[in-house]
């Protein structure tokens, strides 16, 4: 289930779209509308992400599905061609991700669509793991992500009440980005270390 949070007049919502992720999307990217402006207040709620039906239309549906889309198995694909391309620079493989994230992008982007054509194996993972950001977000990938990316520092800033500002840090590879696990599970399991 997504994000639903009570937000009263005037008070600005405790979790908010942050301006990094806002600004990865152009404006002839259909998932802004999608699911950035989704996202923001409506009726005094933030609603649920709405998921994209179809292919560049205007209809969305109100969806808490959790799993797997097809849009993330192309982007899980199109991430490990890169790497497999980094790794050998095999021509072919740095083909098929730009294969796989075009498909997935063509059906994003409001005409005309320019295909992503890049040579360098940096930036093409680069492109995969910012469009695996843009087009997974809210759907509680990120935490993941980020720790399998080698868990880098964090900063955020919070202002819920005017003029109380707080920033929290998380150091890389901080051990907060895994959670302990639970007293019931190891006293069940007095194996378990962590």
């Amino acid at each position: 289930m997504g994000v639903n949070l009570y937000i009263d007049p005037g008070k600005l919502p405790a979790f908010t779209v942050s301006k990094e992720l806002e600004t990865m999307y152009t404006s002839n990217d259909i998932r802004r509308e999608a699911y950035y402006n989704a996202y923001l207040v409506m009726n005094g709620f933030i609603p649920e992400k709405h998921l994209l039906v179809g292919r560049k239309s205007e209809n969305v549906v109100q969806n808490s599905t959790k799993g797997m889309r097809v849009s993330e198995a192309y982007l899980n694909r199109a991430e490990a061609y890169a790497r497999k391309y980094l790794l050998t620079k095999d021509e072919q493989m740095r083909m098929a991700a730009l294969s796989d994230l075009n498909i997935l992008r063509e059906a994003r982007f409001t005409e005309p669509y320019v295909k992503l054509e890049i040579m360098n194996g940096d930036e093409l993972l680069k492109s995969c793991l910012d469009e695996r950001r843009r087009e997974l977000s809210f759907e509680d990938h990120r935490w993941f992500d980020l720790r399998r990316l080698g868990m880098p520092a964090i900063q955020h800033t919070f202002s819920i009440t005017n003029g109380q500002i707080r920033t929290y840090h998380l150091e890389k590879g901080s051990s907060k980005y895994v959670l302990p696990i639970a007293r019931e599970v190891k006293d069940r399991n007095p194996e378990l270390e962590k």
